[in-house]
């Protein structure tokens, strides 16, 4: 009896390795030209500050990868948390290369290995970067007038009024917060 492999079982994982050595190389070479337009003595490292920063981005990710978790359970796939939180952060790193792209197929690729069709997690993923993207865009609005100073807008010669007293200000972020909520409806 002759056994038929299945095609993509033998260049699958050919594929997932040559995508992360492609992350790998491309994150490594941005960090080395970075490094290298340090001067002397401008940087110190402190393992304690980069343990805190590993686990402020840590768990900074968490909301967005439980909500991509959420989403792909929302529509049926049988996929775990634990699994569905594993396949958000290990497609992290593609976010680090040009087109970023390679989040979707990374993220699409380990949750399909748990039997979530890839087309619906490519979609899920998709939505939940736009959101997330929102999110972010939403909360920078709402704190503009209390970051952006008025020298800074001088400064950079950019269009942009935004009030100056507390009322205004609190009213402005009011105002941000209702156009948000009423796109989101």
């Amino acid at each position: 009896m002759e056994s038929t492999v299945n095609p993509k079982r033998r260049w699958w994982p050919w594929l997932k390795w040559s995508l992360f050595l492609i992350v790998l190389v491309g994150v490594g070479s941005r960090g080395w030209t970075l490094w290298k337009d340090i001067k002397p003595g401008e940087l110190r490292f402190s393992p304690a500050w980069f343990v805190a920063a590993v686990m402020c981005y840590i768990a900074g990710l968490f909301p967005s990868a439980a909500f991509w978790t959420a989403l792909l359970r929302r529509f049926g796939a049988p996929i775990s948390f634990a699994r569905g939180i594993r396949a958000h952060y290990c497609g992290q790193p593609g976010k680090y290369l040009p087109g970023k792209a390679l989040v979707l197929m990374i993220r699409s690729s380990l949750a399909a290995a748990e039997g979530v069709r890839v087309s619906t997690a490519a979609v899920t993923a998709t939505y939940e970067t736009l959101v997330t993207m929102s999110a972010g865009l939403v909360l920078t609005a709402m704190l503009a007038p209390w970051v952006i100073t008025k020298e800074l807008i001088e400064s950079r010669r950019i269009p942009l009024t935004l009030p100056e007293s507390e009322y205004g200000r609190w009213t402005y972020v009011v105002i941000v917060l209702a156009i948000s909520i009423a796109g989101l409806l």
